[in-house]
């Protein structure tokens, strides 16, 4: 007789488990293209990295006055989690000038752009993808320099303003910020250089 019952109950819910499975698929595709899309973030124990900053190293002191490298690019990118609200599009269109109705993150923008922009790194865009940062750097030097900060954290507190003002929007409160270079981007771009 429990058998019966228990199967009933099976059947009943049947559409609703069916539901819950395709909604489970779809967020993980979701998650599975973020990370085909954005990667995984570098770390200073990420396999390798520091013999492939050593051998940048070494090529940037083989080139005359280090400045045979005047357009390279790097893409750091800032992830917002734990929010369900579109952030990224928001800092976006703040920082591009596309909306003006928050002063005070577009005060923080500016101040975080201009850190950025010290020792001639030059920031070029910024893009919805997370939010994507294009910096340019005047040498390999100043290059690897930023890689270096990205990997020991020394950037983090740059962005502690923005997370605490972006903490009071709605649906924001436990909303979190990483910023760092993906491994295929910092890959790709080191490859440029050799």
């Amino acid at each position: 007789m429990e058998i019966n019952e228990t199967t009933k109950h099976v059947l009943e819910h049947k559409d609703i488990l069916k539901e819950f499975k395709i909604d489970l698929d779809v967020e993980l595709n979701k998650i599975i293209k973020l990370q085909e899309n954005h990667g995984i973030l570098l770390t200073e124990n990420s396999k390798g990295i520091h013999e492939l900053l050593r051998q940048t190293e070494e090529i940037s002191i083989n080139l005359k006055d280090n400045k045979d490298a005047t357009e390279l690019v790097l893409r750091p990118v800032l992830n917002v989690q734990q929010t369900t609200e579109d952030v990224s599009r928001l800092i976006t269109d703040v920082a591009n000038g596309n909306r003006k109705d928050h002063p005070q993150l577009e005060d923080l923008l500016k101040n975080l752009i201009r850190y950025l922009e010290n020792g001639g790194r030059k920031v070029k865009s910024v893009k919805n993808e997370c939010v994507a940062i294009y910096i340019t750097f005047p040498t390999i030097s100043n290059w690897i320099q930023f890689v270096k900060d990205c990997l020991n954290g020394s950037l983090v507190e740059l962005f502690l303003p923005l997370e605490t003002y972006l903490r009071t929007l709605p649906k924001c409160a436990n909303l979190k910020l990483t910023f760092g270079i993906t491994e295929h981007d910092f890959l790709a771009y080191a490859d440029q250089l050799g």
